[in-house]
């Protein structure tokens, strides 16, 4: 990808979002565009790294987004050299949005949302400026230069400009009053019963929740009602109790129904992703506010606040009702481990190790699962095999492996080469400071001074080093 697109998508991103920070949208959003057999079936490339639906996962958007972060990374020297665990997390995260971006934009094409002239124009010309380059001959030249096509430049200008009128649709209809800032400072007491739908028709879920509404208005308690015909195993028990509730923790028209009510009111039926609900509030009480409240800043904060919670109902929306089917096998791996499906997330990494097998990460992570179920054989056998990779390639070592593959040997209580494990770390850490901080500790703990001393040096070395290279001046250079 274009190195001059990849350094500054943050600032294209920005110009984006100042040009349609006023974009109204009115009308109806169509949602079910995925797998929608009128589409056709799509071309895949078999390069994909993953599929929503039958859409695949946008892939300049993942590389971009995870470029940046590499990026912000390497300007600390604290992080000198990142552990498998923290670039798999960096991985996914640019993953992640590089998905919800697919979902904005392939909902933007669905519902026909168009780039005019004159907003792709506006959005170059900022990009230019906020670039210090001349004009448009000089982007085309530097696209040029970066063997970056200006057509495809231009393609994934008007994506992101698609993605992002997509989503002010989205969030175009929020409003906060000053009712819901005095909400915010309120606390309600209540409780709920909850019919699934999951197991049944929204009809049946409805009808069922409307019987019970009428037998509390004819006399049944509450509480009783709760115990009896509740499907929300977490408060059947305790009467539907839900104790005290603050403004922003539940769903939106939850909390919209449980701040409406006066205590001792009974709400009507409300909707949920889970189903059908009955409120009853029994108290309320305010909450202090701070000394500078200020409740034009107060609703700002709480504006953004709900215009993030639509937009990650959309994305649940959407996840739920699309399949994701992810090819990466470290994509694979985080997401499987998220799930709690460990089976696929060791499937993936052994796939992994067998594609790459110079590789001592795939054994690492393998280790760490195997550790945290505590199957111990299966984890000694994984990091024998991380050593034996990170001696031949110790530009590559993995220092935090070592650690914990002393600790393996720890709890074995073969302390020969616990401390072997543990000098290896030591030797590999380079500038990496964790290291020493995370065995500093062990080595207090065995009383072992000259372990102490070293480490000790070590990390205040570092330190110095990091101060110093933070303290540098930078300057700028154009293109």
């Amino acid at each position: 990808m274009l190195q001059f697109f990849r350094k500054n998508a943050a600032k294209i991103c920005w110009a984006i979002v100042i040009f349609f920070a006023a974009t109204m949208f009115s009308g109806t959003l169509f949602f079910g565009f995925m797998g929608d057999s009128s589409q056709g079936k799509r071309k895949l490339s078999g390069n994909e790294i993953a599929l929503i639906g039958d859409v695949p996962v946008n892939p300049r958007k993942y590389i971009n987004t995870l470029n940046d972060s590499y990026r912000i990374l390497q300007q600390n020297a604290s992080l000198a050299k990142l552990s498998p665990i923290f670039l798999e997390t960096i991985q996914y995260t640019a993953f992640q949005q590089a998905l919800r971006f697919t979902l904005l934009l392939e909902n933007a094409n669905q519902n026909k949302f168009k780039v005019t002239k004159k907003e792709l124009k506006q959005t170059i010309d900022k990009l230019i400026i906020t670039e210090d380059l001349k004009d448009k001959k000089a982007l085309k030249a530097l696209l040029k230069k970066q063997n970056y096509p200006y057509k495809s430049f231009v393609n994934s200008i008007k994506e992101d400009i698609l993605a992002q009128k997509f989503q002010e649709a989205l969030i175009s209809n929020v409003r906060v009053s000053n009712k819901d800032v005095e909400n915010k400072y309120t606390q309600v007491k209540v409780s709920h019963i909850l019919i699934k739908t999951d197991d049944k028709t929204n009809e049946d879920a409805e009808k069922a929740i409307l019987n019970i509404q009428a037998k509390i208005n004819l006399g049944t308690p509450f509480s009783n009602a709760a115990k009896t015909f509740s499907e929300h195993p977490e408060t059947q028990k305790q009467g539907g109790s839900l104790g005290w509730v603050r403004y922003g923790q539940t769903e939106p028209s939850f909390e919209t129904a449980a701040f409406s009510l006066n205590p001792g009111e009974l709400s009507n039926p409300v909707k949920t992703p889970l189903g059908y609900h009955l409120l009853y509030v029994h108290e309320t009480k305010n909450l202090t506010r701070p000394d500078d409240f200020n409740m034009a800043k107060e609703k700002s904060a709480l504006l953004k606040q709900k215009q993030s919670q639509v937009l990650q109902q959309f994305f649940q929306h959407q996840l739920a009702t699309h399949p994701l089917n992810i090819f990466d096998k470290s994509l694979l791996a985080f997401h499987a481990k998220i799930q709690g499906d460990t089976d696929t997330a060791i499937g993936a990494y052994q796939s992994m190790s067998s594609a790459n097998p110079q590789s001592p990460a795939p054994h690492f992570m393998l280790a760490r699962i195997y550790t945290i179920e505590n199957r111990d054989k299966e984890a000694k056998n994984e990091f024998l095999k991380m050593d034996i990779k990170n001696d031949m390639n110790k530009q590559y070592a993995i220092p935090m492996g070592n650690i914990g593959f002393g600790n393996l040997y720890r709890k074995e209580k073969n302390l020969k080469e616990m401390w072997k494990q543990y000098d290896k770390a030591m030797s590999y850490a380079g500038d990496d400071i964790r290291i020493y901080q995370s065995l500093l500790p062990i080595f207090k703990e065995f009383n072992n001074t000259k372990r102490i001393r070293q480490a000790k040096k070590e990390i205040s070395r570092i330190q110095v080093l990091t101060t110093t290279l933070n303290q540098k001046p930078t300057t700028k250079k154009n293109g």
